[in-house]
């Protein structure tokens, strides 16, 4: 079952993804805390209340187009996601879940690479209204991070309504 919820969110992803413009400043930043193991993991602040159900849904960010989504059968507070960019001309989707506390949501991912996977943590927070997130996210071995930015993409605005022609008077048939 969890296999098919990620294949419908890589799917989801894909789609959005294709009708999204992508940042130019993907892929992860060079080192993130220097030396394995020396720089403590970033900290979120202290979480805000905010409805999880806030956070689902289609979103652009700094590593382009993500999608998030409840895991109902672990819970209303349990996301998951998919997020979509392109490295070196390739297509990247990677991978994360975690439980959202108020507006945190701290997370486990996983992307693909050449050789293993690249996996580690991090935490996303929420604006409250549901608008915007920021984070910092880190691989397992802390050698790479970087922070993580979202939005919404904002709806455009009504374009007003040309006025219409104006209707010819009906001219009675007399056939009827």
């Amino acid at each position: 079952m969890q296999a098919f919820a990620r294949l419908l969110l890589l799917l989801s992803a894909s789609v959005f993804a294709v009708a999204s413009s992508s940042s130019g400043s993907n892929g992860p930043p060079p080192n993130f805390g220097g030396t394995p193991g020396t720089a403590p993991a970033p900290q979120p602040p202290a979480s805000q209340p905010m409805d999880p159900s806030m956070a689902h849904g289609l979103w652009k960010s700094n590593f382009g187009a993500v999608k998030l989504v409840p895991n109902l059968a672990a819970g209303s507070d349990v996301l998951e996601g998919v997020w979509l960019y392109e490295r070196d001309g390739q297509e990247v989707i990677g991978y994360f879940s975690g439980k959202a506390n108020g507006n945190v949501l701290k997370f486990s991912w996983e992307e693909p690479s050449s050789g293993a996977p690249l996996r580690g943590t991090g935490y996303l927070v929420f604006d409250p209204q549901g608008q915007s997130f920021t984070g910092s996210w880190w691989t397992t071995n802390r050698d790479r991070g970087g922070d993580w930015n979202g939005w919404r993409e904002q709806a455009a605005e009504a374009a007003p309504v040309p006025e219409a022609a104006p209707v010819p008077e009906a001219v009675p048939n007399p056939d009827y």
